[in-house]
């Protein structure tokens, strides 16, 4: 037997707080006017190269969706430490509840050396690792 159980959207955005405020408002308008409790929505959200900028539009927003932070630089050549990614998370963590978020890089790698890019994810998952252990107690 087949069937839809659900239907995933990604939304993502990397512009200013209207195009923002526009697609949160859209997405709680579709879920709340249509019922749609079997769409999942999921937002990818460049932050890191905004400077974290309008984290607090999540809060205002989004209820109880999920997103899919951006929290490295895709765009610049500096390589973050795993305290610089663990900072950002923490920030991110003061709009999104833990078991929402979804840790990621702004974009793609396309412009990055592999060399870079490699590095920059390591230092996504260690600066994961730092925070889940404040969080949790365990690595």
């Amino acid at each position: 037997m087949f069937g839809i159980y659900a239907l995933i959207l990604v939304v993502s955005a990397s512009g200013d707080s209207e195009e923002h405020k526009a697609l949160l408002l859209v997405v709680a308008l579709l879920t709340t006017a249509l019922s749609w409790s079997l769409v999942h929505f999921l937002f990818a959200l460049e932050y890191a190269n905004r400077e974290m900028a309008e984290l607090e539009l999540w809060s205002q927003y989004a209820g109880e969706r999920e997103v899919a932070a951006g929290v490295i630089d895709v765009k610049s050549m500096y390589l973050e430490t795993p305290e610089d990614v663990a900072e950002r998370i923490r920030i991110v963590l003061k709009h999104v509840k833990p078991e929402k978020l979804y840790l990621t890089c702004d974009c793609g790698f396309s412009a990055s050396s592999r060399g870079l890019a490699r590095a920059k994810l390591n230092a996504l998952v260690a600066g994961a690792a730092i925070v889940r252990k404040e969080l949790t107690g365990k690595h």
